[in-house]
């Protein structure tokens, strides 16, 4: 849970989760000359995977802010990510840095899902555990590539923002 002051009253605010439907899911082509991330699979066989990304908001007239995320590959225990995001194939922890941007806290870690709804496609989602249990938001659609980059509009209650992001899987060792 992230605890920001607004107008003298907490306000519970995710930055990693939209709680609106995206009003945008554009998203700029990537270098399709390199690997996709649906060629890496899914399979547990082909090793762990590591997530590098990269987010940067506008938050309306509040300010700007930019966020890393590194993180590995889930392949075991994702029953409940799962079911938050059926349409998901592929699921990932990540760690996100700075925990502060506009005055806002940021949730690390959180998850990622991605789904391949069409050849040469990928959904991405934003997966985290709330007072509800756990829940899928979904981010964008976008080129399949060996950088993804994507971009989505949100709302955070009365303050809008816009997103970009990128990230790209890594092969990591057996180890």
């Amino acid at each position: 849970m992230i605890l920001a002051l607004l107008a003298c009253q907490p306000t519970l605010i995710d930055l990693s989760e939209d709680t609106s439907a995206p009003t945008d899911d554009t998203a700029a082509s990537s270098d399709d000359t390199g690997p996709t991330t649906s060629d890496s699979g899914g399979n547990a066989s082909s090793g762990p995977w590591g997530w590098t990304g990269y987010r940067a908001y506008d938050i309306g007239e509040r300010c700007d802010g930019e966020l890393d995320e590194e993180g590995l590959e889930l392949q075991e225990n994702t029953a409940h990510l799962a079911a938050a995001c059926p349409d998901c194939e592929r699921f990932f922890q990540l760690s996100v840095s700075p925990e502060e941007i506009c005055g806002l806290g940021v949730a690390s870690p959180t998850w990622r899902g991605l789904s391949y709804p069409e050849a040469g496609r990928v959904g991405i989602y934003a997966i985290n555990e709330g007072d509800g249990g756990w829940a899928a938001s979904h981010y964008a659609d976008a080129d399949d590539g060996d950088r993804v980059d994507y971009a989505w509009d949100g709302d955070l209650g009365q303050t809008t923002y816009t997103a970009e992001g990128w990230f790209e899987l890594v092969p990591l060792e057996d180890g």
